[in-house]
Parts: structure tokens; sequence; C-alpha cells
């Protein structure tokens, strides 16, 4: 079963920050379908009240409220930041602080 977060017109879908937009990214019930879904491409989970995805690993992964498991490369597309300024894709997206405000770090 798949589900969306977003929309395909990347609006704002909940976010904490209005200006934020997030596309839509198909997301999956269980880390297990995931990966299945996902292939060889990294499974994250994608959070988007903050519009950041977190790897396994990582505080928050699979636990963040307005979240779902998601492929990297499609969270990356659907404007999910990393938890990091650097990530595995490379340099956040331009014109985005960090940390973004409100956003736990832990």
């Amino acid at each position: 079963m798949l589900c969306l977060i977003g929309t395909a017109n990347a609006q704002n879908s909940g976010a904490a920050d209005p200006d934020l937009l997030l596309g839509a990214i198909t997301t999956f019930p269980t880390e297990n379908a995931a990966q299945a879904g996902c292939g060889k491409d990294t499974v994250v989970w994608a959070e988007r009240y903050g519009g950041y995805y977190y790897r396994r690993g990582e505080a928050g992964y699979g636990t963040k409220a307005l979240g779902a498991f998601a492929c990297l490369h499609n969270a990356w597309e659907g404007n999910y930041w990393d938890t990091s300024p650097m990530s595995i894709m490379g340099p956040s997206h331009p014109g985005r602080n960090f940390p973004y405000p409100g956003m736990p770090l832990s």
C-alpha cells in the first residue's frame, strides 16, 4: 500500500512554516515496504511538519510525527531536507537556514 504526503503542485501540506513548499512524494506504511519499493535507494523517514528527512540511525527516524517511510531521492526531489547541513545528496538546498527554526535537534 502506498500513501502520498504533500500535493502534486508543491503546496504547503501542513508544514510548520507556511512558506515551506513540499512536493508530493511516495510513502510506505512500513520500513520493509519502503525497502522493497526503493530498491537500491536509501530509505528515509520524511517528516512533513518541518520538511526534513531522517536516515536510519538518526534521532527521529521512524518516530517524528507527520512522517512516513520514503525513498531518499524522492524526498530530495520533493524539497525535503537532510537533518545536517551537508547530506549524502550534496550541500543542502540553497536558501534554507540550518537548523530550521523550531526544529528539534534531538
